[in-house]
């Protein structure tokens, strides 16, 4: 869109011009002995949930190898620059009464501690205010339970 007709469509009001160009979602990290505040893009065009790797190693997280790298696309659907995803590790995330382990593809996602994507809004229904930009509740990740034999 041109500078002229990106001006006219505001003199018109026909362009919403948001207040918050994005959600941030304050985290109580809970791992072992230690507890830690993170913060998370809630991004709904986000396919899954990603970590960022430093944090991995930060917080000492069990990860997984993948079977098979998953390759990584930018918005605009080129390869991002960092490569693909080999690792996954899976954290028990809860809200407001609910409760769900979710899988974190660990990635180099820039400035970003997490990446809260459609599983999480999906399986946890979070309710957000889109005025303030903020979910109601407090959102807390720790490690998921050992299954019982």
């Amino acid at each position: 869109m041109s500078t002229a007709r990106f001006t006219q469509a505001i003199s018109n009001r026909s362009v919403y011009a948001a207040k918050n160009s994005s959600i941030q979602v304050p985290i109580e990290c809970r791992i072992r002995d230690r507890t830690l505040a993170l913060k998370a893009l809630l991004d709904s065009g986000a396919t899954e949930c990603f970590l960022n790797i430093n944090k991995v190693y930060e917080l000492d997280l069990p990860k997984k190898k993948l079977d098979r790298p998953k390759e990584v696309k930018n918005v605009d659907g080129t390869l991002n620059i960092s490569g693909s995803i080999t690792h996954e590790t899976f954290l028990r995330v809860r809200l407001n009464g609910k409760e769900k382990t979710l899988r974190f593809y660990l990635a180099n996602i820039g400035n970003e501690e997490a990446i809260l994507g459609y599983p999480f809004l999906e399986s946890l229904d979070p309710k957000v205010d889109w005025k303030t930009a903020t979910i109601e509740g407090t959102l807390k990740i720790s490690l998921p339970r050992k299954k019982r034999n």
